[in-house]
C-alpha cells in the first residue's frame, strides 16, 4: 500500500505564529523529522494500539484526484510584484522576499485567495504555478479553505507547510518521487493536511475551528492514534493528520474504493470522526455545501 511511502518523507510540518515585518522577529518553524518508530509519549491518555499508518497524507493517492471538482474559477489575476513576509525553508525563516502577487477566486461562497510566487519565477512561469496550486486549493472541501488567505510558492524540493492564513508550497517537492512514486499523486492529500493546521489547529497559527476541549475528550475516548506522526507529535500534528484519516473515510464512504481504510480509520479514531462531522458538510471531501463567509 502507498501508505508505506511516509517512511522517511514529512510533510506535515506547521508554520510558527507569523509576525508582520513591523513587530520583533518572526518565530521560525518548528521543523519535524520523519517517525517511523514508537517512542514513549508523553500524553496522559493511555493508547491501547500501535498507529495503523506512517502518515496520513499516503493513505492514498486516491482521496482526491487530479479530476475532481474544483471550485476555482479558472482564473488569477494578476497584481503586480510586491515585497511581502513569507516563510522560505531553504532560510529555515520568515524572510522579506520579492513576489508575484495573483488574486485566485473560488465559486464556492465567492472566496478569493492572494497567491504569493516568488520572483526566482518568470511572471509566465508564475502565473502557471499560481493557477496549477489554486486548482488543487478549490478541490478541498470549501470549509477548509476558511482561513486560507495565501499561497506561498516558492522553487525547491522541501516538505509544504501550514498555518498562519496560508500554505506553503516548494514546487520542487511534488515534482519529485519518493520509492519511485511521483509526489505529485499526493498534492490533494497533502493538500488537506496542510488546510487543516490553517483552518482547524488553535489560534493564533490556525483558525481554531475545532473545539480543544471536545478534541480532548474524543482523544481518550479513542484510546489511539491514527499515525506514527500524530502520535509522536500530539500537540502539533494529531487534528491534521487524524483529518487526513476523516477525508480517506469520507472518500471510502462516498466511492466504496477505500473500504478497507475507511474500516481501518472509523475503528481507530471514531470519536474523532464525531469531532469533524459536527463542523458540518462543509469540511466533508465531495460535498456541494458553500459555507456562509462574513
Amino acid at each position: 500500500m502507498l501508505r508505506q511511502l511516509a517512511k522517511g518523507v514529512c510533510t506535515a510540518l506547521v508554520l510558527a505564529t507569523l509576525l508582520l515585518p513591523s513587530t520583533a522577529d518572526a518565530v521560525p518553524m518548528n521543523d519535524a523529522v520523519p517517525m517511523n518508530d514508537a517512542v514513549p509519549m508523553n500524553d496522559a491518555v493511555p493508547m491501547n494500539d500501535a498507529p495503523p499508518y506512517a502518515g496520513t497524507v499516503y493513505i492514498s493517492p486516491d482521496v482526491l484526484t487530479p479530476v475532481d471538482p474544483s471550485d476555482f474559477t479558472g482564473k488569477v489575476t494578476y497584481q503586480g510584484l510586491r515585497f511581502r513576509t513569507v516563510f522560505d525553508r531553504r532560510d529555515d525563516a520568515f524572510v522579506r522576499a520579492p513576489v508575484h502577487q495573483f488574486l485566485a477566486r473560488f465559486g464556492c461562497g465567492q472566496r478569493e485567495v492572494t497567491i504569493l510566487v516568488n520572483q526566482e519565477f518568470s511572471r509566465r512561469q508564475a502565473r502557471v504555478e499560481a493557477q496549477r496550486f489554486a486548482r488543487v486549493l478549490g478541490q478541498i472541501p470549501p470549509g477548509m479553505r476558511r482561513s486560507v488567505d495565501e499561497l506561498w510558492i516558492h522553487a525547491g524540493d522541501l516538505a509544504a507547510g501550514g498555518g498562519n492564513g496560508s500554505i506553503l508550497i516548494h514546487t520542487g517537492w511534488f515534482d519529485g518521487t519518493s520509492d519511485d512514486i511521483p509526489m505529485a499523486n499526493f498534492i490533494e492529500e497533502t493538500f488537506l493536511h496542510e488546510a487543516a493546521h490553517t483552518t482547524l489547529d488553535a489560534a493564533p497559527a490556525g483558525g481554531g475551528r475545532v473545539d480543544r476541549a471536545a478534541w480532548r475528550d474524543a482523544v481518550a475516548q479513542d484510546g489511539s492514534f491514527i499515525s506514527t506522526y500524530a502520535q509522536d507529535n500530539a500537540a502539533t500534528e494529531d487534528i491534521a493528520e487524524s483529518y487526513g484519516a476523516f477525508a480517506a473515510w469520507v472518500a471510502g464512504a462516498r466511492t466504496g474504493q477505500l473500504a478497507a481504510e475507511a474500516l481501518t480509520i472509523e475503528q481507530t479514531m471514531p470519536s474523532r470522526i464525531k469531532v469533524f462531522r459536527s463542523l458540518g458538510p462543509a469540511f466533508e471531501i465531495g460535498t456541494r455545501q458553500c459555507p456562509v463567509y462574513p
